[in-house]
């Protein structure tokens, strides 16, 4: 089950460090805030996944530094 989670998330992380990356969003957007419960938006919440992803494969993934300002 590790090895799926683990290949799961270096599969997440090529994707994301393929793609172009999209502009930072400078707000707190209503939707993503009232369910995260803070200032949130469609970028932190992608750079929070994936640290937490980057975390449970042990630092596998590559290293992506995402740009938010919340």
């Amino acid at each position: 089950m590790r090895k799926i989670i683990a290949i799961a998330a270096l599969g997440a992380g090529v994707a994301l460090s393929v793609l172009p990356a999209a502009p930072a969003s400078a707000y707190c957007d209503n939707i993503t805030s009232a369910i995260t419960g803070g200032c949130s938006n469609p970028c932190t919440i992608t750079a929070g996944a994936y640290y937490t992803a980057d975390r449970v494969a042990r630092d596998l993934l590559p290293d992506v530094e995402f740009i938010c300002f919340a």
